[in-house]
């Protein structure tokens, strides 16, 4: 296997266009979906948080309110937190349904 292997992003920064990075890259951040900032995420974060609490909650729900925050969480990991401090922020990543989207 040659180094040719790879992720192409494209990149939004004038004059970067597409850009290949390896596999793996450790401070990949993704961008906040179309029509999202940090407040609305954080919102849909919550939004998880008290859906988890319910006696049956709604795994589409959480698995939809999982996909939009990815970009927040992905935040959290590049920000050097502590596994067990993520796991406790997002519980939702303790259920393999809502990790496998």
């Amino acid at each position: 296997m040659g180094s040719g292997h790879g992720i192409t992003l494209n990149c939004h920064q004038q004059g970067q266009g597409l850009k290949k990075i390896k596999a793996g890259a450790i401070n990949w951040q993704p961008e906040m979906p179309e029509g999202e900032d940090e407040t609305s995420l954080l919102k849909h974060k919550e939004d998880i948080i008290n859906e988890l609490k319910k006696h049956h909650p709604d795994e589409s729900v959480i698995r939809k309110k999982m996909s939009l925050t990815f970009a927040l969480g992905r935040k959290d990991i590049n920000g050097k937190m502590r596994i067990a401090d993520i796991i406790r922020s997002w519980p939702a990543l303790q259920s393999i349904s809502a990790v496998i989207i």
